[in-house]
């Protein structure tokens, strides 16, 4: 088992003030280490939820979905495609940046200097 770090935010209805919190989680590295560290019954039940959740979830979204009251607009496959392209070329982008020894200062000079026409 190791142990995972990170952090999280929030938002402060009151005051709209973000919030910073840490957590930390184990990650087991084998269903048998789980089943040890947890027991059977536990590992059952987490199980079990999780399945509950996740179909429960699914199954909102697809009503939500067939009533129009859906936020997630599902894309075509050309819009997935168009996508993936742009993610390509954007990480195409990202690797020449670094193998040129540009800064992160650079890169937002020269796209502060793009948007704002120049």
């Amino acid at each position: 088992m190791r142990k995972v770090k990170g952090e999280g935010m929030y938002t402060r209805k009151a005051t709209g003030e973000e919030i910073g919190y840490a957590y930390e989680y184990p990650v087991y590295e084998a269903f048998d280490e789980l089943v040890q560290a947890l027991g059977k019954e536990r590992v059952l039940a987490i199980s079990n939820q999780t399945l509950k959740e996740d179909n429960a979830n699914n199954s909102r979204e697809e009503a939500k979905r067939t009533n129009g009251d859906s936020s997630v607009r599902l894309l075509s496959s050309e819009e997935k495609e168009a996508r993936k392209a742009q993610a390509r070329e954007d990480r195409g982008l990202l690797k020449a940046l670094k193998a040129s020894g540009a800064s992160v200062e650079d890169v937002q000079r020269a796209l502060e200097a793009v948007l704002a026409g120049k």
